[in-house]
């Protein structure tokens, strides 16, 4: 037994030696080629990865919606608008080349792009523009020209049109087409773009309708970046994950008290509830219009905490209320934040319930949220006394509504400033609502 092993030993041996003999360059060969790809990957591997994935990003967004609503940082990767408007709030050319304005302020007239074409090769013109504004009418002069009347004066009106243009089936002017949609009932589950310039990465977009299960999708791999999350956590300490911090200028957090409420009607009272609180310093807001906006102004009170003046005021209501209780209704998000809120008004004789909402109901006494800022200085829709739908604190001031008039309609933007200087040194003295912050996001990617 032990030759026969000895035999089959022997075998293997010349044959191992036959075959080097008869290919030894080619497994040589191999062999270095061998080496250099594990020097490469040790050296470069990082690197290469790192192209791949910058050459396909899968975003996953929570929320839901339908192709007509998409969120607006999509609609601006697939198509562009006439204007677009920085972060400062100035209004900046984009598919128009530039406008002007007449006397009356009825009537724009803009000039377009000549090199502008549809994702389906559709060169873009005057007679393509689809914006639905009432009480707006366009009327395209010839492909470059288009004139936009309006029945009464609207300085606002070039940022609106800073909104995203599309033709039906989503086509657009952007960097980006679709190239594929998947919908879940009425709502997008999934999109595909694909780059219409030179170097910049595929996207795919998944819709998640909860950050616990966008979390998880990105936890198993199935995105890289997962896009403007509220709470970073369990990110902020792994490796190779880059956590991205993003403050939401277009947004502020605030507390609105319902001036049509018996308790809350009263001036004194909401200033001493804002009196109570202590604002955090992160990216604290002292108006609503975004701090970044070229009509921002901070000369306004400053509503610091001072429990001493907040006692003051707040003691007539105490004295004579002490079985009431005020009702702070809130969403998720803000929950421990409003608790916070809470025990400080409690604290000073307001006994304050907080109760959790799904929506924006009309009869709460107060409702800490956030709101979307719109781009231009003009809030009409949001403190205006007609605007019922969307003045959520239902507040009425004959001088908010004149300055708010009066601001919609200035062409000089010198003068519009010191119109919403006035309106917010005017507005925050009533208190119709606590101004807090600028809201943040999170961005993870890996």
């Amino acid at each position: 037994m032990g030759f026969t092993v000895q035999k089959n030993i022997r075998y293997y041996i010349w044959l191992i030696k036959g075959i080097f003999d008869r290919y030894s360059r080619i497994i040589l060969a191999s062999f270095a080629l061998a080496l250099i790809l594990i020097v490469i990957g040790v050296r470069y591997g990082k690197f290469i990865w790192n192209r791949i994935e910058n050459d396909r990003q899968i975003i996953g967004v929570v929320g839901s919606f339908t192709p007509s609503n998409l969120p607006i940082s999509i609609q601006k990767l697939i198509s562009l608008g006439l204007t677009e408007v920085s972060d400062t709030g100035e209004v900046l050319p984009a598919l128009a080349t530039s406008w002007e304005v007449s006397d009356d302020g009825k009537k724009y007239t803009f000039h377009l792009r000549t090199d502008q074409y549809w994702h389906d090769a559709k060169k873009f013109t005057a007679f393509d523009v689809n914006y639905n504004l009432r009480d707006v009418e366009f009327v395209p002069i010839n492909e470059t020209d288009l004139v936009v009347k309006l029945n009464d004066a609207f300085t606002p009106l070039p940022s609106f049109l800073s909104k995203a243009l599309f033709r039906k089936g989503l086509i657009g002017l952007g960097a980006y087409k679709i190239a594929a949609i998947k919908l879940k009932g009425d709502d997008v589950s999934y999109l595909s773009l694909k780059p219409m310039v030179a170097n910049l990465p595929q996207v795919e977009v998944k819709f998640y309708a909860s950050e616990a299960s966008a979390k998880t999708a990105f936890k198993l791999g199935e995105i890289n970046v997962l896009d403007e999350i509220i709470t970073p956590t369990p990110f902020t300490g792994w490796k190779n994950v880059k956590v991205k911090e993003n403050v939401k200028l277009n947004q502020f957090v605030g507390i609105f008290l319902n001036n049509n409420d018996d308790l809350l009607k009263s001036k004194e009272l909401r200033q001493g509830l804002n009196f109570a609180l202590e604002k955090p310093e992160k990216n604290r807001i002292a108006t609503p219009i975004s701090s970044k906006s070229w009509a921002y102004t901070n000369r306004v009170k400053q509503y610091e905490k001072d429990l001493d003046q907040a006692k003051k005021l707040l003691s007539d209501y105490v004295e004579s209320s002490k079985s009431a209780t005020l009702t702070l209704s809130t969403f998720n998000e803000f929950l421990p934040l409003a608790q916070t809120v809470a025990a400080a008004w409690t604290s000073l004789g307001v006994t304050t319930q907080v109760k959790v909402e799904t929506g924006v109901a009309d009869n709460y006494q107060a409702l800490l949220g956030v709101v979307d800022i719109p781009s231009d200085p003009d809030q009409y829709n949001l403190w205006h006394s007609t605007q019922t739908a969307t003045n959520i604190s239902h507040y009425a001031s004959p001088k908010i509504d004149k300055l708010l008039e009066s601001g919609r309609k200035e062409s000089d933007q010198e003068k519009r400033e010191k119109i919403y200087f006035d309106f917010q040194r005017y507005l925050v003295e009533d208190s119709p609502a606590v101004f807090l912050f600028h809201p943040t996001t999170y961005t993870i990617s890996r």
